[in-house]
């Protein structure tokens, strides 16, 4: 189930702007961790760079498109939490081979 852009999480594209060390993280056809947990995490930015569909888990467990945290990003779609709003594990998964352009604020 795809998300508005008015989904709390959700940001346009436009508003991204680069934070210091951003990542860029590669994934495709399985879960894999964006971020770690980090109790020091005041914000953080996961922008989708592909074509594909990614859906985000903001939980331990694998990300799916059946087991997610009901944010979806569609290609050039963006997630950001707000100040200290989670500083847990946040993993991702898309059927397709993209990257993801992933920053933290500490």
């Amino acid at each position: 189930m795809e998300q508005p852009a008015t989904v709390p999480g959700l940001i346009a594209a436009a508003s991204i702007s680069t934070m210091p060390g951003s990542v860029v993280t590669e994934i495709a056809a399985t879960s894999k961790v964006a971020l770690a947990a980090n109790p020091a995490r005041k914000k953080c930015r996961i922008y989708n760079n592909g074509a594909g569909i990614v859906y985000l888990l903001l939980a331990s467990g694998s990300a799916s498109a059946s087991n997610h945290s009901g944010y979806v990003l569609n290609p050039t779609d963006a997630f950001e939490t707000g100040l200290f709003e989670y500083t847990g594990v946040i993993s991702a998964f898309s059927a397709a081979a993209l990257s993801l352009i992933v920053a933290e604020g500490v």
